[in-house]
């Protein structure tokens, strides 16, 4: 009661972060589950139990696009009233996904950026760009998702420079 219910879509991932273990406790391939399945599962639980907020705990909820726009056309399909957070990442997120994610009751995104400027960007071998955050953030704010930046602070490339540009 009062708390978010945590779901998971799909595991696995392609990135390479040099810091991340995820490709090595769920796989370097994305594998999803069933859509229908997984929103069977948050309705029964909405219908049963009450619950209308879900986390979902995707290492990167948006990729790939097209499961994560299945995900929230599935759930609007259903027209349930509730309300949700991801983890999302930058690299390949596109206006089309944020529209999709907020029209399904997308209230707030974790944005796993990691880092705001090229040179510790590249020290964390993330795979978008400065402009791609920014994008990001922008569309996120046109969309009325509430964000947060992950950081880590200190990493390969990482000056007092980059430090106050970040």
């Amino acid at each position: 009661r009062g708390g978010a219910l945590n779901v998971q879509t799909r595991r696995g991932c392609q990135f390479a972060c040099s810091y991340c273990t995820y490709p090595m406790l769920e796989g370097g391939v994305s594998r999803p589950r069933d859509v229908a399945r997984v929103v069977d599962g948050i309705e029964r639980l909405h219908v049963e139990r009450g619950t209308d907020h879900f986390f979902l705990v995707d290492n990167t909820f948006n990729v790939p696009p097209s499961h994560a726009l299945a995900f929230c056309h599935e759930l609007g399909r259903r027209k349930l009233v509730l309300q949700w957070t991801a983890y999302v990442t930058p690299a390949g997120l596109t206006r089309e996904v944020v529209d999709a994610m907020s029209k399904a009751g997308c209230t707030s995104v974790d944005l796993g950026t990691d880092a705001a400027t090229p040179a510790t960007l590249a020290g964390l071998r993330k795979s978008f760009t400065c402009r791609e955050i920014e994008s990001a953030c922008d569309w996120l704010r046109e969309a009325k998702i509430r964000f947060s930046h992950s950081l880590i602070l200190g990493g390969p490339g990482e000056s007092p420079q980059t430090l106050r540009e970040t």
